[in-house]
């Protein structure tokens, strides 16, 4: 409980920005040769003009290295920063899943929505599915099929499905629970890819 205690405390010191470049180093340096699960994580938020130090859950190098990728990819646009906070809400010192699944939702729809349907200001996922399934045609990924054609849509498609129904949004549906803290890791991973691909020209218009 203590050890609870002295983390909640040192998670909430980063937060007010309390502590300078040496000290955040010192911190993780003893988190690293202690073992801990957590490490130390800045979150740049542009559009707030926010630079957040917080604690976080270590994962794989890669997985992290991967995450930031699509970040930078993003950068500078609302799709990042949700990216972010999805990413803060799975593997922060308090996780909460909802969040997490809601902030991975609202950055694929920022990304592949204005690119879909620019004109539709209430766009949601859902819509800017169906506004993929009836243009058929109109869409390629830069992937070739195996018949060497630029690729059908299909599988990004696919992907942007299981997000979306996976999204429990409203009480009372079929879907409707809380959210595990494997499904939030999951499609925050899932969204960042998707973001990233949509920022990278992978899903572009037939020529």
């Amino acid at each position: 409980m203590q050890q609870t205690h002295l983390l909640a405390l040192a998670d909430a010191v980063l937060q007010l920005g309390d502590v300078d470049s040496a000290g955040v180093h010192d911190l993780e340096a003893l988190l690293r040769s202690c073992g801990s699960e957590l490490k130390v994580v800045v979150m740049h938020y542009e559009s707030e003009f926010l630079v957040v130090t917080m604690l976080a859950r270590r994962v794989d190098s890669t997985v992290q290295a991967a995450f930031e990728e699509a970040v930078v990819a993003a950068a500078g646009t609302d799709a990042a920063e949700h990216l972010s906070r999805a990413w803060v809400s799975a593997y922060g010192l308090n996780p909460h899943p909802d969040q997490a699944y809601l902030e991975a939702v609202k950055a694929v729809e920022v990304a592949l929505g204005p690119l879909v349907a620019p004109s539709n200001n209430r766009r949601t996922l859902g819509s800017t599915i169906r506004d993929l399934l009836n243009q058929q045609g109109k869409w390629e990924l830069v992937f070739v099929d195996a018949a060497g054609q630029p690729a059908d849509p299909k599988p990004l498609v696919d992907l942007l499905n299981v997000i979306w129904h996976g999204h429990a949004r409203h009480g009372g549906a079929a879907n409707s629970r809380v959210h595990s803290q494997e499904e939030a890791e999951s499609v925050v991973h899932l969204a960042a890819t998707v973001v990233q691909w949509v920022k990278l020209g992978a899903l572009h218009r037939v020529p």
